[in-house]
C-alpha cells in the first residue's frame, strides 16, 4: 500500500517533535504522519491563500533559517502537502475557532506565504486525534511569549 504522505516521514532517523508556547505542547511530528497514513486519525488536505499561510507561520511566532529560506525559493513543489497544521484545543465559547498550530513545514510554508502563492496543508481538525501525538507540560503557562 502507498501511503500519501509516506515521504514526510523521518524513516531512521531521530523523532521530529515540535514544541509550541515554550514547551508546553510537544507534538510528535512523525507519530503524526504514522497515525494519518495509517487512517488511525482523520485528516484532509485544504488549499490555503498566501495571507493564512503566512498566519501559521508568521515571523514573530516562529524563527525561520534565512539560508534554508533561500535554497527553497527554487525548489519549492506547490503539487505537495506544504505541512502539516492541527487543532490542538476546541472553541471556549462559539464565536472562538479554537487553537491551531503549524506543526510542521514551516520553512515551506513562510516561503509560499512569501512568494504570494497558495498552498496546500494536511489539517488535522480534531483536538482529541492531536492528543494521540501530543504532550502537555502542565507546569508551562499557557502563554505563546514570555517577558523575558
Amino acid at each position: 500500500m502507498i501511503k500519501k504522505f509516506q515521504d514526510f516521514i523521518n524513516e531512521g532517523k531521530e523523532p521530529e517533535i515540535f514544541s509550541g508556547y515554550n514547551g508546553r505542547y510537544l507534538f510528535d511530528v512523525d507519530k503524526a504522519y504514522s497515525l494519518i497514513n495509517s487512517g488511525d486519525i482523520q485528516s484532509i488536505r485544504k488549499t490555503y491563500p498566501p495571507y493564512l499561510l503566512n498566519q501559521y507561520s508568521r515571523e514573530d511566532f516562529s524563527f525561520v533559517d534565512p539560508l534554508k529560506m533561500q535554497k527553497l525559493k527554487g525548489e519549492m513543489d506547490y503539487s505537495r502537502p506544504l505541512g502539516l497544521l492541527v487543532k490542538f484545543k476546541n472553541p471556549e465559547t462559539p464565536e472562538d475557532g479554537g487553537e491551531w498550530i503549524l506543526i510542521d513545514g514551516n520553512h515551506r510554508v513562510r516561503t509560499a506565504a512569501e512568494d504570494g502563492k497558495p498552498g496546500d496543508l494536511i489539517v488535522v481538525p480534531n483536538p482529541s486525534d492531536v492528543d494521540r501525538f501530543m504532550t502537555t507540560d502542565t507546569d508551562i503557562p499557557h502563554e505563546l511569549f514570555t517577558d523575558y
